[in-house]
């Protein structure tokens, strides 16, 4: 239930920044210009999702796990994320500035979407305990 709340979550701020920055890029630069964001949300997509599964899987461990886990999922972020950003690099030849700024604003918003998720399962979790 909440792996399917979260990827509406995700769908829906998609389809909103389609609309909001895509399509205005379209009307005024080149195509290169839509490819970036694109490259930047699927990033941005790849990651929050490895560590919302990982995060899922540590909840049902002890909290000994659970901190072990969460640090590590940590640094496999960070370099699950420099090897898609140096994929992207060398595949698309991306303009620095708008993939880094998009990058980073889907990254957050992203984020902020799986701490809610997540809060609302620590919250059920210690109910039903």
């Amino acid at each position: 239930m909440f792996r399917h709340s979260l990827l509406l979550q995700f769908i829906y701020v998609i389809i909103l920044s389609f609309l909001v920055i895509w399509v205005p890029l379209a009307i005024w630069k080149s195509g290169q210009y839509l490819i970036t964001p694109f490259v930047s949300s699927l990033i941005s997509l790849a990651v929050i999702f490895s560590a919302y599964s990982l995060n899922r899987w540590a909840f049902r461990k002890s909290h000994k796990v659970f901190f072990r886990l969460l640090i590590g999922g940590m640094v496999t972020r960070i370099v699950l994320v420099v090897i898609l950003i140096l994929i992207a690099w060398r595949l698309f030849h991306l303009n620095p500035t708008l993939f880094l700024i998009s990058l980073i604003g889907y990254y957050l918003i992203f984020q902020i979407l799986e701490v809610k998720i997540l809060r609302k399962q620590m919250v059920t979790k210690s109910e039903n305990t």
